[in-house]
């Protein structure tokens, strides 16, 4: 069966994220007063949206200092943290193939729209998809399957690639 889509997570399957990601939290980290983290044990925790990480890595689930982390996650993040993403050998030529074989490729992932949409320019791969769908705090990637499906951007024949998260549970069962 061939899918009507293929729907890429960005973070670990197009681009290794890695460096502007542990910089950017151990940035955000620093500014609350919190020690840096070792790069494996932050490394561990990319991919889930940033507040559920923050949450995870301090102990804390007051909103307001979680806000305060994200925040300043994102001040580093978009001057410089996304530039830091590094493309994964042959993924460009992989995605070209696939755009020049007509299939049809959209994103979604758990980062912002604009940082997803910086990162795609930044590699010369944006011309590529036909959406990008990011996420923001407090939602979840089962959640923007679901609206993407909802809005007829995706349907039962989407196939979803790369997200760990999702692999074995609602994301890929019910809503792609």
């Amino acid at each position: 069966m061939k899918h009507d889509i293929l729907i890429f997570d960005l973070d670990g399957t197009i681009s290794d994220p890695k460096e502007g990601i542990v910089k950017s939290f151990n940035y955000a980290l620093a500014h609350v007063g919190l020690p840096e983290l070792p790069e494996q044990e932050i490394a561990s925790y990319i991919g889930p949206p940033l507040d559920t990480t923050f949450i995870a890595l301090t102990g804390n689930h007051d909103p307001q200092f979680i806000a305060d982390l994200v925040a300043r996650y994102r001040e580093r993040y978009a001057d410089i943290g996304y530039s830091e993403n590094r493309l994964y050998d042959g993924v460009k030529d992989t995605l070209i193939a696939l755009h020049n074989q007509k299939n049809r490729m959209g994103i979604c992932t758990s980062k912002r729209t604009d940082f997803a949409k910086q990162i795609l320019t930044l590699f010369g791969l944006d011309s590529l998809f036909d959406f990008i769908n990011g996420g923001d705090v407090g939602i979840e990637k089962w959640q923007q399957l679901r609206d993407l499906r909802q809005q007829f951007t995706i349907s039962q024949h989407s196939l979803m690639i790369g997200d760990r998260a999702g692999a074995g549970n609602r994301t890929s069962r019910l809503y792609v």
